[in-house]
């Protein structure tokens, strides 16, 4: 009986899903890919394996003192069995050469067994050849579908196979989350749908990843936009909030694609990454907290540091926009963390100002018109 069910998985950790996702395909793809999977992972020969190599699958380990994400027991010529340690890393998480050392100090007590690193950034082979032990390896997700898709190129692709490749379209899971320069300029040139998906899914990691609550936002809604007002990108509402400073707020985190709506030319004539602190019911709204002085005060103080400030309506006559922080794309961070960090600063920086600061965070603040 098999131990994995395509259908049965509950895991809710993203990287305990994708390990599990990947022993189904394992476990259920047919003769002979399975033993050419198996080789390819090993930089082996499929003839080494034999009609069928794998014998079990271990779904995810806990409780040890090292817990690889899975294992594979795995029968070869000479009627000999060994193990394949599986340590598979998401988007989110680095790939630690520790972590890879204790696997296998921990696991590997046959001296065929193996501890295998799988991530979706090339560039972790680095950290893998570094240990320099020939039994610690390393193969990308990259690497991995294009083994998968190569080998049904002229027949037709099993259900599991077929539905693995989908989840890593879908998740992001399987590409590199850095934006390269070619992504730039085929997103500023044209927007074509696979790089739009892309900077979805880092944009999504990133923005998600921000601890709002520790900042004491009360996040009500993070909603994703496909391009409606020219942005593409993740606008947040807030909470209920103290009706003293209630105009009806909220935060957009993403890329400023097109310029007809806002009304706000680009610095560079190319789409940016951009923050926007808008205002519904814009006139109305606007008109009234225009009359804080203190408000007044600190947005002329962003703007002074780069910050567009839209208080009288004087950089566009779109009454909903407050607020932004914009920079070209091609001179913008491409990875998550990187622009993580990126709108934290601009965040945090809000947060020093008293008075937006009750913006973003509802507290009490003065009656406009005070100063």
């Amino acid at each position: 009986m098999a131990i994995t069910n395509v259908f049965m998985n509950d895991y809710v950790q993203p990287e305990n899903r994708l390990t599990f996702n990947f022993l189904c395909v394992i476990e259920h793809l047919p003769q002979p890919q399975q033993c050419c999977l198996i080789a390819f992972i090993l930089d082996g020969d499929p003839k080494e394996f034999g009609d069928n190599p794998i014998v079990e699958v271990e779904t995810v380990m806990s409780g040890h003192p090292s817990n690889p994400d899975g294992t594979i027991r795995v029968h070869c010529e000479g009627n000999r069995t060994f193990r394949i340690y599986l340590e598979n890393k998401t988007t989110r998480m680095a790939l630690s050469a520790n972590q890879l050392i204790n696997h296998f100090t921990t696991w590997c007590k046959d001296k065929d067994d193996y501890v295998i690193a799988i991530t979706p950034r090339p560039e972790d082979n680095l950290v893998v050849s570094a240990i320099g032990n020939d039994k610690i390896a390393f193969k990308s997700w990259g690497q991995i579908v294009n083994c998968l898709e190569s080998m049904f190129l002229a027949k037709s692709t099993p259900f599991v196979v077929e539905q693995f490749l989908e989840y890593g379209r879908l998740t992001g899971e399987f590409e590199g989350m850095e934006i390269s320069e070619s992504d730039v300029s085929k997103f500023v040139i044209r927007t074509p749908e696979p790089i739009k998906n892309k900077y979805r899914n880092v944009l999504e990691n990133a923005v998600r990843e921000i601890d709002f609550r520790r900042r004491g936002i009360d996040v009500a809604d993070l909603r994703f936009n496909n391009g409606k007002w020219g942005r593409f990108g993740f606008e947040m509402t807030f909470s209920k909030r103290q009706s003293d400073y209630d105009y009806r707020q909220w935060q957009f985190f993403g890329i400023y694609e097109e310029s007809s709506d806002h009304g706000i030319e680009f610095k560079e004539s190319q789409p940016e990454l951009a923050y926007f602190l808008d205002v519904d019911k814009g006139g109305k709204q606007k008109a009234q907290l225009a009359t804080n002085c203190a408000v007044r005060k600190e947005l002329e103080e962003l703007e002074r540091e780069g910050f567009d400030q839209n208080l009288d309506n004087t950089l566009t006559s779109n009454v909903y926009r407050l607020l932004a922080h914009r920079t070209p794309l091609s001179k913008a961070p491409k990875d998550i963390n990187g622009i993580k960090e990126h709108f934290e600063r601009i965040v945090d920086r809000l947060l020093e100002k008293p008075e937006l600061r009750n913006l973003l965070i509802g507290a009490a603040a003065s009656l406009p018109g005070r100063p």
